[in-house]
C-alpha cells in the first residue's frame, strides 16, 4: 500500500493512495473509501498536470542537476565557522545548526 499527499498535486490539496490489485479489489466490496479531499476538483487537476509533467520533461534532472541550496548553505555556514548537519535529497534537504552529525 502506497500514500501521496499534496506533492502528487504541486501543493494542491489531494491525496491518492494505491496497492496491489488483490488490495484495492477490496475497495467497494465491504471496504469503504473516504476522506476530506473526496471530489475535489482542482486537486485532481493539479495531480494529473502534475504527472503529465514529469512524464513529458526531465523536470527531476533538472532540479537533480541544478547547483543546490544544501552545498551553497554548507559554505556559508562552513565559512562562518558554524557547525552545521545536512540531510535528506539535494532537492529536498533538512538541517540542524551548532551540530556536525
Amino acid at each position: 500500500m502506497a500514500t501521496y499527499a499534496k506533492a502528487i498535486g504541486n501543493g494542491y490539496p489531494v491525496a491518492a493512495f494505491g496497492g496491489k490489485r488483490e488490495i484495492m479489489q477490496a475497495i467497494g466490496r465491504g471496504v469503504s473509501q473516504g476522506g476530506t479531499y473526496n471530489n475535489n476538483k482542482p486537486g485532481v487537476a493539479a495531480a494529473y498536470a502534475t504527472l503529465d509533467l514529469l512524464q513529458k520533461q526531465p523536470i527531476l534532472q533538472t532540479i537533480a542537476s541544478a547547483a543546490s541550496a544544501d552545498e551553497r548553505l554548507q559554505k556559508i555556514f562552513t565559512e562562518a565557522g558554524i557547525p552545521v548537519c545536512f540531510s535528506g535529497y539535494p532537492a529536498m534537504f533538512s538541517f540542524a545548526v551548532g551540530v556536525e552529525k
